[in-house]
């Protein structure tokens, strides 16, 4: 019996020993969207662009119907952390059938989802730190005589924007995430603040570098709140946030240890 004892120990002692040392990791997986309230305000095609029309709500559940099959334990969401307490009880009356969902992205997406994969709540991570005005950009570019650098930002932007417009008018919604969420479009998208916006004011008033820290110092705040509320029983992570924090997300996913990211090309065809 003392062998036995002794063998079911030291069997103990060695998983503890390789969960320890296996290297499991949590997942994380953000889901890059845009906001479909501006999306129809800026648009002259209500049909194409308004999500809560019969067809684009036919392509919402689709994609939530792809998704679900993932089993994740936690959704968390572009929701602001002090109103988590809101976020709460939205949700729960979601899922009673007491509350019709706005044509918010967050709730068409974050709230769908977790219904469906059967999660009780959902988290809020967004932070509204204080950023600089692109007003300002703007006058500094001027005072130092760097217009060009503007022109060259604002031709940028507009392509982006075209580029955007004419997938939503061509593309089905998860097309539409999986354009946003491409490698290309990342690195388009944060390539606006390194290789022209940190450049205004260099060597003067640095007023290109305080508008880019302004916008690491928000991906930073919710990147804290991701880590803060994944726990070590969590094996997979959805975020689902504005896409332009996505590259700045990676960035700091990707300079540590603790977690896998997951590229969303890759999960979304697992």
């Amino acid at each position: 019996m003392k062998k036995l004892w002794l063998t079911l120990l030291l069997v103990f002692f060695n998983c503890l020993l390789w969960a320890q040392t296996s290297g499991v990791k949590t997942k994380i997986v953000v889901i890059g969207t845009f906001s479909f309230v501006k999306a129809l305000k800026d648009a002259t095609l209500e049909n194409v662009y308004d999500f809560s029309s019969v067809n684009r709500q036919k392509e919402i559940a689709s994609f939530i119907n792809k998704l679900k099959g993932k089993r994740a334990d936690k959704i968390l969401m572009d929701f602001p952390v002090k109103n988590e307490l809101l976020v709460d009880s939205l949700y729960n009356a979601f899922l009673k059938g007491s509350y019709q969902l706005s044509n918010q992205e967050t709730e068409q997406i974050g709230f769908r989802l977790a219904k469906e994969m059967h999660l009780k709540r959902v988290y809020a991570i967004d932070e509204k730190t204080p950023m600089k005005r692109d007003s300002l950009l703007v006058v500094a570019a001027q005072l130092n005589q760097q217009q060009e650098i503007l022109e060259k930002l604002n031709l940028e932007g507009e392509l982006l924007k075209t580029d955007f417009d004419s997938v939503l008018t061509t593309s089905t919604f998860s097309d539409i995430l999986s354009y946003l969420n491409s490698e290309k479009q990342q690195l388009r998208n944060i390539s606006l603040y390194h290789q022209y916006m940190v450049k205004v004011g260099a060597g003067k008033n640095y007023e290109g570098v305080d508008y880019v820290t302004d916008r690491y110092r928000r991906s930073l705040s919710i990147y804290a709140n991701i880590v803060s509320r994944v726990s070590s029983e969590d094996r997979l992570v959805i975020v689902i946030i504005g896409q332009g924090y996505v590259p700045f997300l990676k960035e700091f996913f990707q300079a540590q240890n603790e977690f896998q990211w997951l590229n969303y090309t890759d999960f979304i065809q697992e």
